[in-house]
């Protein structure tokens, strides 16, 4: 459970989210495996010992306030060095290490005291012009080495602003956003998912998706209930197998790896360990939702929320998979609002006449990073068009924006437009979003082209240079070409 006591005198917020209701959860006393990813193996003490340690390593290094970028792969020591710095203060932004370029938009916004890398890591592309240093952590051992110090650094005021999560999310607009959370909106998150999905002591629960968004927050609230948390990035089509080596009782996906369990015909006869497969709202269909009831019945759950607001603001329950087995209306929706009072459309809605959503929550973000605060309590109104039935159930029936959600990522159509046309021989770029059973959604991309002998594969491999994630294996192209008024492969008589 989430601690809402009053914050002691003289603690920072960041020690109150983290080491303090750290310390008050079941896992400081777990003397069994909390924490696995291949390099580290923790009790709960060791956990706590091992972010102590970092924390007096870190403390002569970084400040109350002080912006700490950290591109690390998903890891044990990935979450240990996020507690330690936020035990001191730090402004701990995370970039996922697939998507390094996310560090230029960081320096712009940040000026970052550190960047933070894997030891013997290959040395990164962006040379961090900004006078930053940067520092290396031994992932195996957690030591920290400074390799390259900070120049005509200036300290921060005390008045700054200390102990922030910030988040990249592409977010429901598909724009590449810094999420600004406090350590306690974050500490609640995941301790709200934990509870919704009933992770328990005696969970092993598989996190095979990048901890630096919001698969991070299961990773906090599996830990604080003192279940085993086995860190394991493995690309989609390795998934079930992961899941049967590991012996996993609980786990979250996205519309990619629940793909690969339906296309292989993975069941609960399967994986006779799985008691929770988790996912959240993304573009899963009805078929794709029918076709996992079939086969996991009541081990599914899924959720509907977002980075900004940092809870399961409605859940389709185990129950709600088996009833849509008989009822495909109920797969339809994302399930039930938990709060009546957090969830709403702007005006009466219907399914013929769909309103935007908007949600709020007792942990709303401060803010995108970079940018003017939030009032604090306000509603956040989401990209979503939707309607409330008189059961409580939300139906998503479209997006104010042109977006695609596809295999977990989110992006706008207009980058992927303004990208594919600033290729030279191409006049024009006509995009369409289609439903995709592995992906979610597809993006259709018809180019008109000036030279006939330019194909989709070289365009790929042009647009490639623009578009990061996993976007591109989600985007289509056929090339049509403007014709020529003669064919200059052939001489003239």
């Amino acid at each position: 459970m989430v601690r809402t006591t009053p914050k002691p005198e003289g603690m920072a917020m960041a020690q109150y989210a983290f080491s303090d209701l750290l310390s008050d959860s079941p896992v400081r006393v777990t003397a069994t495996c909390v924490i696995d990813d291949g390099q580290l193996s923790l009790t709960g003490p060791e956990l706590l010992g091992r972010i102590t340690d970092l924390r007096r390593e870190f403390s002569a290094l970084v400040g109350p306030g002080e912006v700490v970028c950290v591109v690390m792969p998903s890891s044990a020591a990935y979450m240990l060095v996020q507690a330690a710095l936020l035990d001191l203060g730090a402004i701990f932004v995370a970039v996922p290490s697939d998507a390094t370029h996310l560090t230029a938009v960081v320096s712009e916004l940040g000026s970052p005291k550190w960047f933070v890398y894997p030891r013997h890591a290959p040395s990164p592309q962006h040379r961090h012009a900004d006078n930053s240093g940067v520092l290396s952590v031994d992932m195996s051992k957690l030591s920290v080495r400074i390799e390259q110090n900070p120049t005509c650094w200036t300290p921060v005021s005390a008045a700054t602003e200390s102990g922030r999560v910030v988040v990249a999310t592409s977010g429901s607009t598909g724009r590449s956003k810094l999420v600004n959370l406090s350590p306690l909106a974050y500490w609640y998150a995941g301790n709200a998912i934990a509870q919704v999905t009933s992770i328990e002591a005696s969970d092993t629960v598989l996190h095979h998706l990048p901890l630096q968004r919001g698969a991070g927050w299961l990773a906090w609230g599996a830990l604080a209930a003192g279940a085993r948390n086995i860190i394991e990035p493995v690309r989609s089509a390795d998934f079930p197998e992961a899941l049967k080596a590991t012996g996993a009782t609980a786990t979250f996906s996205v519309s990619v790896g629940l793909h690969e369990l339906v296309r292989r015909d993975w069941a609960a006869s399967s994986l006779p360990r799985l008691r929770t497969l988790y996912y959240s709202s993304g573009t899963v269909s009805v078929d794709m939702k029918h076709a996992l009831a079939e086969r996991f019945g009541g081990r599914l759950i899924q959720d509907y929320g977002m980075t900004e607001v940092p809870e399961p603001l409605t859940v389709l329950s185990r129950g709600d998979h088996l009833r849509g087995l008989q009822d495909r209306a109920v797969l339809a929706s994302v399930g039930r609002t938990l709060h009546t009072d957090r969830v709403r459309t702007d005006r009466p809605a219907t399914a013929n006449q769909p309103a935007p959503i908007w949600v709020r929550s007792p942990y709303m973000f401060d803010g995108y990073w970079g940018g003017p605060r939030r009032a604090s309590q306000s509603w956040y109104r989401t990209d979503d068009l939707g309607y409330i039935d008189p059961d409580g159930y939300l139906f998503l029936t479209g997006r104010q924006s042109r977006t695609v959600r596809s295999g977990g990522v989110s992006f706008a159509l207009s980058d992927i437009q303004a990208a594919l046309e600033s290729i030279p021989a191409i006049l024009k770029a006509e995009l369409s979003v289609v439903p995709d059973q592995r992906f979610g959604e597809r993006v259709q991309a018809t180019v008109m082209a000036t030279d006939p002998r330019l194909g989709a594969a070289q365009i790929k491999v042009a647009l490639a240079q623009h578009v990061v994630d996993a976007r591109m294996a989600a985007i289509d192209i056929t090339v049509n070409s403007l014709p020529t008024l003669y064919d200059d492969t052939k001489e003239e008589p």
